[in-house]
């Protein structure tokens, strides 16, 4: 993806072998909030490969679904 004439690549991972998007490692190690997630992924969006785009969508999804059942009371601003 470019720009303002700077190249942007989606952040990889290697571990153990296997190749992970950072906001998937963020959303796997529970350091990443569902808005924030949601963010990052708008970001990166043209820069994420076509065949990861579901499964990224997916766990931000379930991740968003989690926090509001632990949290049905809380308002969050986004």
């Amino acid at each position: 993806m470019v720009a303002d004439g700077v190249v942007v690549t989606l952040a990889v991972i290697v571990l153990g072998g296997n190749n992970m998007c950072i906001i998937c490692v963020g959303i796997d190690n529970k350091t990443l909030l569902p808005w924030e997630a949601l963010r990052n992924s708008d970001e990166m969006w043209d820069a994420t490969p076509d065949d990861h785009k579901e499964e990224l969508d997916e766990k931000i999804a379930l991740l968003i679904r989690e926090w509001m059942e632990q949290n049905p009371t809380k308002k969050v601003d986004i």
